[in-house]
């Protein structure tokens, strides 16, 4: 009587386990094909710059401070990414952009972005959206100073 016991429990606890696996797997596969669509489309917008994007105008923007910056920042407006993916992104354009323009991008996307300013306007009045986003893209677009050690 009591190995029936056992074996009943053991055998609940195999059936809990595989239920687990079964959900960890659903769940691994659903966000799979949630974030795969986006990946997607990350692509195509990438493959798209790379092929209709003449280098020449590219490395010459990306060598303009402002320009460059400008562009950077009007880039991590758009693509909206997170905090964690935007360097990766960045990486990628550091053979065409100064460190300036690079640090733009990370740090305009992820303060304000597409996603952001929607969500802000349906928190804030529509007067100080329109007022704050103009005056941070201004405060990022400033030169940063010249931090080179002068030796003397």
């Amino acid at each position: 009587m009591k190995e029936d016991k056992l074996e009943l429990v053991q055998g609940h606890e195999h059936d809990i386990q595989s239920s687990k696996w079964t959900s960890f797997i659903d769940h691994t596969s659903q966000e799979f094909f949630m974030v795969g669509r986006y990946f997607i489309i990350g692509a195509l917008f990438a493959s798209v710059f790379q092929v209709f994007m003449d280098r020449s105008v590219m490395a010459d923007i990306g060598q303009a401070p402002i320009k460059g910056t400008a562009l950077m920042m009007g880039i991590a407006f758009v693509l909206s990414l997170c905090s964690s993916a935007d360097a990766f992104v960045a990486a990628s354009f550091s053979h065409s952009f100064l460190p300036g323009s690079i640090l733009g991008f990370l740090v305009f996307g992820p303060m304000l972005d597409l996603k952001n300013v929607l969500i802000m306007m349906s928190c804030f009045k529509r007067s100080f959206v329109v007022t704050y986003f103009p005056a941070y893209f201004r405060s990022r677009l400033q030169p940063l100073p010249d931090c080179r050690r002068i030796d003397q």
